[in-house]
């Protein structure tokens, strides 16, 4: 899938956009989309706290926590668009619920209360992944009855409960699903391949890596925008579910080393290229799941291993995004090596070694 610019449709007059998740990654760069393209919105941020954003114009807070209704009942006033990118990914299942389904429901009560016209959801495209591979997967496959992990079928039933909503009340609702993001902010794949990148054990790695799609963030910024404008009464994409991703397939171990590339680490060509075979390590990765579940009444504790992260490098699972690319349009805005090039900085910080900029 080539890259090409994004031309908006509209610059937001009359919209109030309310971004849930707004400090977060994804939910970060939509804001900074909504402010570049949108120009004549309102956009209201909701998060817990105020960091990223220091008040440029037509950007305010709503301060809360997804599981208080309160907050998002006051967040909800005179908005007009709701895009619900928080999420919380997690080993502890009743927080992960208490946030993704209890905290969802709130916001739809809120949206129905104020009279939002148009919900727009960020789900997963690993909501219909079991534990047998998928190839060029489609919106289509049922959600997961065996999912890998608690979050992969939260979230699916997160999406179901948008999309019935969205029914019952004659309000047009459509979900995204993108895939393994990355980019600037990102909390979850870089710092783990830039923690291991500055190990003396870097080159080992579990299996021979597995076919995955990949997103970077802003491309996903601009896909919301792509259904933002297309999402309204009478619409075809009413009620649908999408999955969006950057066009290409790779493997875990392969991104890694473009992450190494990138802030021109000389290990690069090397890391992750020592093969450990894979059945001990699924071994222990249950002893360690286990034993955590018979702590969860006194100790909240996270395994550093988790059967999830050794079969999503070891089974392949890809996507296609030709129902985003024909109905919403999308293409990414970003390609693959300009990505790779914006998201340097981030990964020189969380490395810590400027030295190897150029």
């Amino acid at each position: 899938m080539e890259s090409r610019p994004y031309q908006p449709r509209h610059d937001g007059g009359g919209e109030v956009y309310l971004v849930t998740g707004g400090e977060g990654c994804l939910g970060r760069h939509l804001v900074e989309a909504l402010v570049r393209y949108r120009p004549a919105a309102e956009i209201r941020v909701f998060a817990r706290q105020q960091r990223h954003f220091d008040d440029p114009p037509r950007v305010s807070y709503a301060l809360g926590d997804l599981t208080d209704s309160e907050s998002l009942m006051k967040a909800c006033s005179g908005v007009t668009v709701v895009f619900h990118v928080a999420s919380l990914l997690s080993t502890n299942t009743e927080q992960v619920r208490r946030v993704n389904i209890d905290g969802t429901r709130y916001l739809l009560d809120a949206a129905k209360k104020h009279g939002v016209a148009r919900v727009i959801f960020v789900g997963t495209i690993t909501a219909v992944l079991n534990r047998s591979p998928i190839y060029d997967g489609e919106e289509t496959l049922p959600y997961a009855t065996n999912p890998l992990d608690p979050y992969m079928a939260v979230k699916g039933e997160a999406e179901r409960m948008v999309m019935t909503w969205g029914e019952l009340h004659n309000v047009p609702v459509c979900t995204l699903r993108p895939p393994l993001m990355f980019g600037g902010g990102d909390r979850h794949l870089a710092p783990v391949i830039m923690s291991l990148a500055r190990k003396p054990f870097s080159r080992w790695r579990l299996g021979d890596g597995a076919a995955m799609n990949v997103m970077y963030v802003e491309n996903a910024a601009v896909a919301l925008l792509h259904a933002e404008e297309r999402l309204r009464p009478g619409s075809p994409i009413c009620g649908q579910v999408f999955n969006v991703h950057d066009g290409y397939t790779v493997d875990l171990y392969e991104l890694a080393r473009d992450f190494a590339r990138a802030i021109d680490l000389p290990n690069a060509d090397k890391m992750l290229t020592w093969r450990v075979p894979t059945t001990p390590v699924r071994c222990l990765a249950y002893v360690l799941e286990f034993f955590s579940a018979v702590i969860r009444p006194v100790m909240d504790w996270a395994p550093p291993l988790r059967i999830r992260d050794v079969m999503l490098v070891e089974m392949p699972h890809t996507f296609s995004a030709a129902k985003a690319y024909r109905m919403l349009e999308y293409a990414p805005v970003v390609s693959r090596a300009e990505a790779l090039q914006r998201t340097r900085p981030w990964l020189q910080k969380l490395y810590g070694e400027p030295k190897h900029s150029t």
